[in-house]
């Protein structure tokens, strides 16, 4: 694949993404230029201006007009004719004697005086008057008003007012008539009424701008239809015309009539009037609502598409995504760059704000300007924020987001003074850091818990909430995190401890002190692993050195052994030789014991000797051993005593090498007891084991620990005149070990005392 520079790419597809945004901005445009109905995606189903919430409002404005029209027509005209020279309202200043009337005319002309009038459309605008004509006027008391005739007054004082109330009141009920009877009587309109009252012995009262029949009013596009004997009426409007019923009722003339109202639009809109003006605008309206749809959808894929390919081969100079290129600010703290790029918006917003709006005013004007302003205002945050975001992008691919950021800084730094600190002033530290937090976030919460005014209140409000119950999750994770590793920890110490010192902890599963902890652990797991390999190789060494020399001496010590015995064959008669053939005789013996000794000890100590565990009952076998070692004690003048029990103890252990224990520390006994003294040899059994304990009085001091005298040679080191190897208690020791029981040696000034214990199998009566 060969490789191209992407500098040219991406300025192209920049450029393409602007185009993009700018589509979108022209979107926002068409739609909010057609926000006057508030309809939004509503207006792509509704189809027709029939069908929407403006037409209802309008039917319901000309069917509310209709009812005061029926009212104040007969106050407004004379033979059917409008009459502004009828006199409809009567004051006086308190005096019944000066009373006066005002007429229409007079009452139009003072409200005109004062900025009122009635425009084009009939509806009261306000012009410019001068600052005399607005002084305060006097209360005048209403003596009558043709156009409330039956007006009742919960107070006094609501009978007076001033002349230019009064002629406003007149102007809006006049406003009223006048819409209906020029705007849908006497003009073509849409729009088609027919209301009427009626009583017996009256003559009916009839409204309308049309002879068209029920029927006919029903095939039109819209129609409503209510009568004052039924509560329901009939209708087909997009919003249901419940006040029509109630106005029905509240304009009736009479008190016990019968009243219809029947109203309906001709939705194919012939006539020009402000139905049609208003599908003209819906019309429009579809067309660029739908125009300016298309505009931003298409505006925000071309964006999304264009923004991934430049996130994709941003920080990168070929397409082959080889070689990286960064800017100068990329190479920033993130920080850093956040706070430039704060600054640039702030920057921003605060030129468009004073340049930016005094060139929009230029060219837009009303509700436009505010948007025109924000639409300016988002346009500048996106471009910094721009970016912003791909230099965030280049460092996160470079992997120097968070290494070069201040806040990955802090928390290293504090991460290293906690460690350094004492576990106590830690947890003190931390736990003012939750406590404080805890309390800012309650105080705040409660704050606005008491001034929900606003939305933006209330979503802070919420947001705290959320915010200290994720504090609160993460400071119990934090701690949940914590005691997991001190329990990761626990568990390495106790299997070190327990021998197992090759047990290595992750270090990835912790962190802060604890992931010391953990690494002096993994060097003391090391440290003792190294010592136990040397010492046993140590171990292994000796035990190999004493086997080979053991060998290496039988062979001529097997050779001197034999030759000693031709020669006390040969029946020397000089007494001199025959004492060194008896020395020798001696000594080679005491050789060749030692040379067993030491193989045996050494086979004793590494563990290769094989055992054939068997039931045996050690009552017996020391019965046997006593046996055996009562004439040899003799010879040295001990007395053996011996407490043993009447039953049978059976344990699991080797015949042999349990005879050996036994024969060795016999042998001590026999070798090192003083003289003319007496052996005690105890058998005691225990809940779960037996007890063989075997003591005398030692011939010579002993000025050495228990332990020191299983160590091999030690006795041999000591006396040198004896005829021991200094390895009898010493495989003794091992050999018990090996069967699964246990030696331990008391010394108690002179007294010397073996105990070995053997776990019980079983006991039976003998």
């Amino acid at each position: 694949m060969k490789s191209h520079s992407t500098i040219s790419r991406r300025l192209a597809v920049t450029s393409m993404h602007l185009f993009f945004l700018l589509l979108t901005l022209i979107g926002l445009c068409l739609l909010y230029a057609n926000s006057d109905y508030g309809q939004g995606f509503s207006w792509l189903r509704q189809g027709t201006y029939a069908n929407t919430i403006a037409f209802s409002r309008q039917f319901e404005k000309d069917a509310s007009a209709v009812f005061q029209y029926a009212r104040y027509r007969q106050v407004f005209e004379t033979n059917g004719v409008l009459d502004t020279s009828k006199v409809i309202v009567t004051v006086s200043d308190g005096n019944p004697d000066n009373e006066q009337g005002y007429t229409i005319d007079q009452l139009l002309q003072y409200a005109k005086a004062h900025g009122y009038v009635l425009d084009k459309n009939w509806e009261i605008t306000q012009i410019p008057v001068s600052e005399e004509n607005m002084e305060d006027e006097p209360l005048l008391y209403i003596t009558q008003q043709t156009y409330e005739p039956d007006a009742e007054y919960s107070e006094p004082i609501d009978a007076y007012k001033t002349l230019f109330d009064i002629s406003y009141e007149v102007l809006e009920h006049l406003s009223a008539y006048s819409y209906v009877h020029y705007n849908l009587i006497e003009k073509a309109s849409n729009f088609h009424f027919l209301l009427s009252y009626w009583e017996e012995d009256y003559k009916p009262l009839l409204f309308s701008n049309t002879d068209m029949s029920v029927n006919e009013f029903q095939q039109c596009g819209r129609y409503v239809f209510f009568s004052m004997d039924a509560l329901n009426g009939e209708y087909n409007l997009p919003l249901a015309p419940l006040f029509i019923a109630s106005m029905l009722d509240e304009y009736s003339p009479y008190l016990d009539g019968s009243g219809i109202f029947l109203a309906a639009v001709d939705t194919s809109f012939a006539a020009d009037d402000s139905y049609a003006a208003g599908n003209q605008r819906f019309l429009q309206t579809q067309r660029e609502y739908t125009v300016g749809l298309i505009f931003l959808i298409a505006g925000i894929l071309g964006c999304l598409i264009t923004f991934s390919y430049l996130a994709y081969y941003t920080g990168w100079k070929t397409t082959k995504r080889e070689e990286r290129y960064f800017y100068k600010y990329d190479n920033f703290p993130v920080e850093i760059n956040i706070l430039l790029s704060l600054l640039l918006i702030v920057i921003g917003l605060y030129l468009c704000d004073n340049v930016g709006v005094a060139i929009l005013e230029v060219i837009f004007s009303g509700k436009g300007l505010p948007f025109m302003q924000s639409l300016l205002d988002g346009y500048v945050v996106y471009l910094v924020c721009f970016v912003l975001l791909f230099s965030l992008i280049r460092q996160y691919k470079a992997d120097k987001l968070w290494e070069n950021s201040l806040t990955r800084s802090f928390f290293k730094d504090m991460a290293e003074y906690f460690t350094k600190q004492q576990l106590s002033i830690s947890l003190a530290y931390y736990y003012i850091g939750f406590l404080a937090a805890n309390l800012l976030l309650t105080f705040g919460t409660m704050f606005l818990f008491y001034s929900l005014e606003t939305l933006i209140h209330k979503l802070l409000f919420f947001l705290l909430i959320l915010l200290w119950a994720a504090g609160n999750l993460w400071f119990f994770q934090y701690l949940y995190r914590k005691s997991s590793q001190q329990d990761k920890i626990n568990e390495a110490i106790f299997n070190i401890s327990g021998g197992d010192t090759r047990y290595y902890v992750d270090l990835n599963e912790f962190n802060g002190r604890e992931k010391l902890i953990a690494q002096h652990i993994n060097n003391i797991g090391i440290g003792l692993d190294t010592a136990i390999q040397d010492r046993v190789k140590s171990e292994r060494m000796k035990a190999d050195l004493i086997t080979n020399v053991s060998h290496d001496l039988k062979t001529p010590l097997t050779s001197i052994i034999n030759y000693v015995d031709l020669i006390k064959r040969e029946n020397v008669q000089n007494p001199k030789v025959q004492e060194y053939l008896e020395i020798l005789e001696q000594k080679s013996q005491r050789l060749k014991t030692l040379t067993e000794d030491l193989v045996e000890a050494s086979k004793a100590s590494s563990g290769n000797v094989k055992l054939e565990m068997t039931d045996i009952d050690i009552v017996e076998l020391v019965h046997q051993t006593n046996g055996e070692f009562e004439e040899k004690f003799a010879l040295r003048s001990l007395e053996l005593i011996s407490r043993l029990p009447e039953e049978a103890v059976i344990i699991q252990a080797d015949g042999g090498q349990l005879w050996r224990v036994l024969e060795n520390l016999y042998n001590n006994a026999f070798k090192y007891a003083m003289e003319r003294s007496r052996v005690y040899i105890d058998l005691i059994r225990e809940p779960n084991q037996v007890l063989f304990t075997i003591k005398n009085i030692s011939d010579h001091p002993l000025n050495i620990t228990g332990s020191e005298l299983t160590e091999r040679f030690v006795r041999g080191d000591v006396s040198r005149t004896t005829e021991g190897s200094g390895l009898g208690l010493s495989i003794a020791q091992s050999l018990t070990r090996l069967q699964n029981g246990s030696f331990d040696i008391i010394i108690d000034g002179d007294l010397f005392k073996a105990c070995v214990r053997f776990p019980v199998k079983s006991v039976s009566s003998l």
